[in-house]
């Protein structure tokens, strides 16, 4: 899961999001997502998918597209 967290975080980087602004843009507790890059909990299909809609696009488009 190492590579779909740093893809999240260049793609909110690409849109001046925080941590924080994802997590407001998934209308979820900022700590879900902290505790995520933290490793302290490994995203489910569902996070990745709730985090992808919130950056835009399809899972599949969003994470793996180079």
């Amino acid at each position: 899961m190492v590579y779909e967290l740093e893809r999240i975080m260049v793609l909110c980087q690409a849109r001046g999001w925080s941590r924080y602004q994802l997590a407001k843009e998934m209308d979820v507790p900022p700590n879900n997502i902290y505790n995520l890059f933290r490793r302290r909990s490994a995203p489910t299909i569902p996070i990745l998918r709730d985090i992808c809609a919130a950056l835009g696009g399809h899972a599949g488009r969003v994470l793996w597209r180079r």
